[in-house]
């Protein structure tokens, strides 16, 4: 286990759990050998009692003179740390503290270790599950990677890793998503590891069903499209190749004729998203070198 640890805590009008999230973070962490630590609660503009409550505590402070987002929150934290070994964890009381050491001890041989949500807590009739159901394999499929959790709020980070991908990671709640996927299409080292999960006591869910999954959705192609264009733009050329071959046929038996214009411009855009794929593809090697 590594000797020293920042812990980032992004808030946003948080005063009735952040001082009992503190309170067990100080708690479980002064209990650990040999850990020195620091606390960085990163308050996001808060316009209820969170920046008082803070201030009686013995932890790093930074303030935002307005409200920039988690993604933006998170990245303040992380910049300032003094630390190496980063673990973030949201300030609503949803994660326990206690599940801390279980990913410190993996903290020498991943790059990434992320507390892994139990799904069984959730209503299987849930639209929110439901929702994340489907990113989550979306995600896999994808990036070509086993992710149990895609943007669990508890996980361990290497501050040089994440600067390396600063400039693409999203002020808003994607972060999470964003670096999980970014890592994982790299060919990072991510450990995921079983957690407790506690619904939110103080707070209702800012999740928006129609509008929050399909900017998920686009984030995800971004990502692959940036990392690895060849996972979406190859299955898409084929589709476009199968899609004229089959009206080719069907107009030969129905009518006898060849629907020219459709055929030509099904194939045509097969082999322009073909082109596109390796042409983005070549980009992004060169970049590697």
């Amino acid at each position: 286990m590594g000797n020293n640890l920042s812990v980032v805590i992004p808030v946003l009008n948080e005063e009735k759990a952040i001082g009992k999230v503190i309170d067990e973070i100080n708690g479980v962490l002064s209990q650990q050998h040999g850990l020195e630590y620091e606390i960085i609660v990163v308050d996001d503009g808060s316009t209820d009692k969170t920046t008082e409550i803070i201030g009686q505590k013995n932890i790093r402070i930074i303030k935002h003179d307005y409200t920039r987002g988690y993604g933006y929150s998170l990245k303040s934290g992380i910049k300032n740390a003094n630390y190496e070994d980063i673990v973030v964890i949201d300030g609503d009381g949803t994660y326990s503290a206690k599940d801390i050491p279980k990913l410190l001890n993996y903290i020498n041989d991943f790059d990434m270790i992320v507390g892994s949500r139990s799904r069984k807590r959730f209503s299987p009739f849930s639209l929110r599950l439901a929702v994340k159901w489907f990113l989550r394999r979306l995600a896999i499929y994808l990036s070509e990677t086993n992710i149990s959790d895609l943007n669990s709020g508890l996980r361990l980070i290497k501050k040089t890793i994440v600067n390396n991908f600063f400039t693409i990671l999203p002020s808003g709640f994607s972060f999470t998503t964003t670096i999980t996927l970014a890592m994982a299409t790299r060919d990072y080292k991510i450990k995921y590891v079983p957690i407790e999960y506690h619904s939110r006591k103080h707070a209702k869910s800012k999740f928006h069903p129609i509008k929050d999954t399909f900017n998920m959705i686009i984030l995800i192609l971004q990502i692959i499209v940036y990392y690895n264009p060849l996972k979406i733009f190859v299955p898409l050329s084929i589709f476009l190749l199968i899609s004229g071959i089959v009206v080719f046929i069907v107009s030969i038996v129905t009518t006898g004729k060849i629907m020219d214009t459709t055929v030509a411009l099904l194939l045509l855009s097969a082999l322009q998203m073909l082109t596109l794929g390796l042409i983005t593809n070549l980009i992004n090697k060169r970049k590697e070198i």
